[in-house]
């Protein structure tokens, strides 16, 4: 059934009620009484204390080639990382002094 099928037989469907709904008030007696309320949203607060122990799915290694003080991180806990991203950057200040004494 295609998508105009399916939108002409609810077109039906609810012409089909309309029509039939006065008839159908008058056999019940009437419109039912219903409560109408506002939709709104509220927090839930519910807890449950469990004991448990996450492992996780994957794992890897991280390591530098070279030894060195983190200057700067680029990802957080739990962020999504591909291959190839950096995740830190060394400190150059004392690769730098390394290189010239080197020289």
């Amino acid at each position: 059934m295609g998508i105009s099928a399916v939108v002409r037989t609810a077109g039906l469907s609810l012409a089909l009620a309309w029509v039939m709904a006065p008839a159908q008030l008058a056999a019940q007696g009437g419109p039912a009484n219903v409560k109408v309320d506002t939709v709104r949203t509220v927090e839930i607060a519910e807890t449950q204390s469990l004991i448990a122990r996450l492992v996780a799915m994957n794992e890897s290694t991280v390591a530098s080639r070279i030894p060195g003080i983190v200057a700067t991180v680029h990802v957080n806990v739990g962020d999504r990382v591909e291959t190839g991203d950096p995740l830190a950057e060394l400190d150059t200040e004392l690769l730098n002094i390394d290189l010239e004494s080197a020289r």
